[in-house]
């Protein structure tokens, strides 16, 4: 994990808002508002701020950087979990 200092105060030493950054390892699968891709990092402001997820998309390679409100975990018929019919209803 990696902390980058963002506050004009660092040259006292005393981070007061460091943001972190996560490598997801493996990489999760996901179906963001863009379309289905797969999550390899996570990026943490603090808790004033949406987490943002770097997730390259499946059919183009694009990569985006998504807030945490639009990206959910992709389905899984063997672990049982989710729809990924989900963004799809909140466009409708």
């Amino acid at each position: 994990m990696c902390s980058c200092v963002l506050d004009s105060d660092f040259l006292s030493g005393v981070p007061l808002n460091p943001s972190k950054m996560l490598q997801l390892n493996p990489p999760l699968p996901v179906v963001t508002v863009k379309g289905p891709g797969c999550a390899h990092f996570v990026i943490d402001y603090g808790q004033e701020h949406h987490l943002i997820w770097v997730v390259f998309l499946r059919e183009t390679g694009e990569c985006w950087s998504l807030l945490n409100k639009d990206i959910r975990l992709e389905a899984n018929t063997t672990l049982g979990t989710g729809k990924d019919a989900w963004f799809s209803s909140k466009t409708d």
